[in-house]
Formats: C-alpha cells, sequence, structure tokens
C-alpha cells in the first residue's frame, strides 16, 4: 500500500506540474495578447498632426551678413539654395516660431523689416533712432523689441505693421536684448533684459524700470537658455 500510496503521489506530484505548466502557458498567451490589445489600441489612436512651415523651418537655416542679403541653407543637402535680397547691411535676423517670417536689422537704413521667408517679400519696415543692430522677440511672437549701439532706447513693434508701440529710455547704447516670463505668459510677469556698456536693466514689458546691475566689463550679447538665469558675454 506504501508503494501505491508512493506511485500516486508521484502522479499527484505530475499532474500538479503538467498544471503549473499549463498555467504558465496560459498566463503567457493571456499577456500576449493584451499586450496586442494595446498596441492595436494605440495604432488606431489619431496621430497628431504634423507641422510644416511655410517658410521651410527646420529644414532651412538663414544666414544674415553675407552681401547679398540673407543666405538661405538647406540643411538636408548642406547647401545654399536661394538668397534673399535684404539692402541695409542686415546685422541681426530673427525667424518667427512658424517659420514664417523673418525679422532683419538694417542698420545702415536705420530701420527694422519683417519679410516673408518664403516669397522674400518685405511685408513692413519701421524706422527708429540710430542704427538698429540688436533684436528680441516676445515669447508669444507678438512683439519685436528693436535696439541700436548708438542709441539710448529700446523700440517695441508691432511685428504685423512694424509700428512703434512703446519705447524705453536706456542708460546708453545697447548690445543685448532677452525677454524672459517668470511664471507665465501674461504681461505681469514679462520682462526686457538690456545690456548696456557697464551695467544689465531689467524692465517690466509695460515700461518700469525693475533692477540696475553694474558689470564693469562690458557685457555685450545676452541669452536667457531656460528662462530663469541669464548669462552676458
Amino acid at each position: 500500500m506504501a508503494g501505491v500510496d508512493g506511485v500516486s503521489g508521484v502522479g499527484d506530484l505530475d499532474e500538479g506540474i503538467t498544471n503549473e505548466k499549463s498555467d504558465g502557458r496560459i498566463s503567457v498567451r493571456y499577456h500576449w495578447i493584451l499586450a496586442l490589445q494595446l498596441a492595436f489600441i494605440l495604432f488606431c489612436l489619431p496621430s497628431s498632426p504634423k507641422a510644416s512651415a511655410d517658410g521651410g523651418a527646420p529644414n532651412l537655416a538663414y544666414i544674415a551678413g553675407t552681401a547679398s542679403g540673407v543666405s538661405v541653407i538647406d540643411v538636408g543637402q548642406a547647401k545654399v539654395t536661394k538668397t534673399i535680397a535684404v539692402a541695409g547691411d542686415p546685422h541681426m535676423i530673427l525667424l518667427s516660431p512658424d517659420g514664417q517670417f523673418l525679422y532683419a536689422t538694417q542698420a545702415s537704413l536705420g530701420r527694422v523689416a519683417v519679410i516673408n521667408a518664403k516669397t522674400g517679400q518685405t511685408v513692413c519696415a519701421g524706422h527708429l533712432q540710430g542704427h538698429p543692430t540688436v533684436l528680441a522677440l516676445s515669447l508669444d511672437a507678438t512683439v519685436l523689441y528693436a535696439a541700436a549701439e548708438d542709441g539710448a532706447n529700446v523700440s517695441a513693434l508691432d511685428p504685423a505693421t512694424c509700428r512703434v508701440q512703446q519705447t524705453y529710455q536706456t542708460g546708453g547704447p545697447v548690445d543685448g536684448l532677452a525677454v524672459t516670463a517668470l511664471g507665465g505668459f501674461d504681461s505681469s510677469s514679462v520682462q526686457l533684459w538690456v545690456t548696456e556698456p557697464t551695467s544689465l536693466s531689467v524692465y517690466d514689458v509695460r515700461g518700469p524700470l525693475l533692477a540696475h546691475v553694474p558689470i564693469r566689463d562690458g557685457p555685450q550679447y545676452l541669452t536667457i537658455p531656460n528662462g530663469l538665469s541669464a548669462r552676458h558675454y
């Protein structure tokens, strides 16, 4: 009887092992089914539309400082594909976030211009005091800031019309501009940072001077990479 009981025990054990293997295969199969269902659901979800900027960005790079105006480089082809004629010795250019417009200083003409990046046509131009060489664009692209190395002010223009909306008096010629938002995009949190010959000034975009920081080494270029801390060069 003991032998029979022993045999019976081995059979039960074999049956248990068989059941465990079967359960394991069912579990693995179940997980594969769930994974396939999830993949199918994700595949069927509508994908986000791909952005295609009118100016070709980000496949195109725009280079100022050439004799003919602004050179357009196709990054994929690694060559200049066209040239946009911009008079007035453009020192600095900016590209709108959607790649549709170029903002250019025309120093020798004493003005800034908004140019259609695709057609090369001038949308508008605004005359300013001095010879503008520095630009900055508001975070929502609704205000274009311009200044000159031989002036003592910063002009805020409407990029749709190139009309001056506001002027900030500075402590001297301006070498660098940057815009930052602290905690949001409303006007109460947006600041304009300006480098002057021996200082950095911070303005509320509505006009008041918020801070004036002496920098004896003569700051020139200014950047705010993360929107929180500024770097001057």
